[in-house]
């Protein structure tokens, strides 16, 4: 079992993303992540759904979305780049930028006060999976932690 990365791309209507998740659960897909937006054209949404399984059954999950009306298009991405957002909330007592500085993830400083300050880290969610387990060991105070999902194009 592995990690399949579908790229849909579909009308930007009311419903849509309610008709997918229904369906994908009514067919009891497994579904790791599923992210939505607009495309440069406001009037199509492109959306990013991880399915955990095997290859069969992300075969299956795409020809089934494809049957919608409202989708443009369907595609198992094969070589997919993927990325992550981030928004962490950071106590700022025993707090170490340079630590943060030091990690080989895109990151930058979004807001800040005498108590907190505000992080966007961008990267594959496994090395943001990993990054976060380094801050835990380093027993830096995490107060909130806010994932946005993976979105995903083909290379």
């Amino acid at each position: 079992m592995r990690k399949y990365f579908l790229s849909v791309r579909a009308e930007n209507k009311s419903g849509v993303l309610s008709k997918i998740a229904g369906l994908l659960r009514r067919k009891l897909f497994n579904i790791d992540s599923l992210t939505v937006g607009r495309t440069f054209d406001a009037k199509i949404s492109q959306f990013t759904i991880v399915i955990f399984g095997e290859k069969k059954e992300a075969e299956k999950a795409a020809a089934v979305i494809a049957n919608l009306v409202e989708i443009l298009s369907v595609k198992i991405l094969s070589r997919p780049i993927l990325r992550e957002i981030v928004l962490a909330r950071f106590a700022k007592k025993n707090f170490c930028e340079k630590k943060i500085s030091r990690a080989k993830i895109l990151q930058k400083k979004i807001a800040e006060n005498e108590n907190e300050i505000i992080f966007e880290f961008v990267d594959t969610s496994q090395n943001l999976e990993n990054f976060l387990k380094i801050l835990k060991k380093e027993n830096t105070e995490i107060r909130e932690w806010a994932r946005s999902g993976v979105i995903a194009i083909e290379k």
